[in-house]
């Protein structure tokens, strides 16, 4: 009898783990995850400033229309590691505003599915962002080399 119950209760349990499966489709990485495997260069007084920042791998002629999602990554160790996530979408509407940053930070990166790169430029800035250091390029990850200054802030830029 009890080897009967048991039997039916798996054969119950197996049915129902079949009809409703966990996920129909997969969980998408969080952006900071995905910065970790980003390609990683320097960024310091010697990088040049442009008036946008570009897509890894050059122009794109659709830019504008593939703008957003875009994700600013803050982050506290080398190798866009231990990173703070900011919608860009977000803060795009406040372009010229100085950021304040929750930690100082030590690497950057913007994280863009569509790899087309932003209409404005992203800066890595020191406190009152009297200075800042322009993001590139999208899906890089940057170690800011300023031995001598303290990140804390951010600046968007038209």
């Amino acid at each position: 009898m009890r080897f009967s119950f048991i039997t039916v209760a798996l054969i119950l349990f197996t049915q129902s783990a079949c009809a409703f499966p966990a996920s129909a489709t997969p969980a998408s990485p969080e952006p900071a995850a995905i910065a970790m495997s980003f390609p990683i260069a320097q960024l310091g007084a010697s990088s040049t400033k442009s008036n946008t920042t570009l897509p890894l791998g050059g122009i794109h002629m659709d830019a504008a229309q593939q703008t957003f999602p875009a994700t600013l990554l803050l982050c506290e160790l080398e190798n866009c590691a231990n990173c703070e996530e900011l919608s860009l979408q977000v803060l795009a509407e406040n372009l010229g505003t100085c950021f304040g940053a929750a930690f100082p930070y030590i690497s950057v990166a913007i994280s863009q599915p569509s790899n087309e790169g932003l209409p404005f430029i992203v800066g890595a800035a020191v406190p009152g962002c009297s200075s800042f250091l322009a993001i590139p390029t999208v899906n890089v990850c940057f170690n800011i080399n300023a031995p001598t200054e303290l990140f804390e802030e951010f600046i968007l830029e038209a």
